[in-house]
């Protein structure tokens, strides 16, 4: 009997997980990197570019500082896309103060929260001071 029981909230369990997993909306964002390429970045509404990019191995836009805003090595251009972004807070102009070839459009992926509004955007990977 208590087999059946543990048996039954198990399989609902699994059918609740299930039906999470099956309604999360991934969106997709660009990034081109250095290297010329063109990396796909799944998402969910909420992370930031840097974690999406963590979760998703891309390695090219990841910082040393994990994600703190203090070693400014996750820096990418936003280009015509910076309307679509909320206005950088204070602590993120402090990291790009010290950012190598910083442009107006440059921004920090570890405090680009994303949207579904930034599903299918492309941005560019800021160049690196070795």
């Amino acid at each position: 009997m208590l087999s059946s029981v543990v048996s039954k909230q198990l399989t609902k369990s699994i059918a609740s997980s299930t039906l999470k997993m099956a309604s999360c909306h991934f969106s997709k964002i660009f990034v081109k990197g250095l290297d010329g390429k063109k990396h796909e970045v799944e998402f969910e509404e909420g992370d930031t570019l840097y974690e999406a990019a963590e979760e998703n191995g891309i390695k090219q836009i990841m910082g040393v500082c994990g994600g703190t805003m203090s070693c400014t090595r996750c820096q990418v251009y936003v280009g015509e896309n910076k309307g679509k972004f909320a206005e950088p807070e204070e602590d993120e102009l402090d990291g790009l103060e010290r950012a190598f070839k910083r442009q107006d459009d440059s921004r920090l992926a570890c405090a680009l929260e994303l949207t579904e509004e930034h599903d299918g955007v492309t941005l560019i990977q800021a160049p690196r001071k070795n």
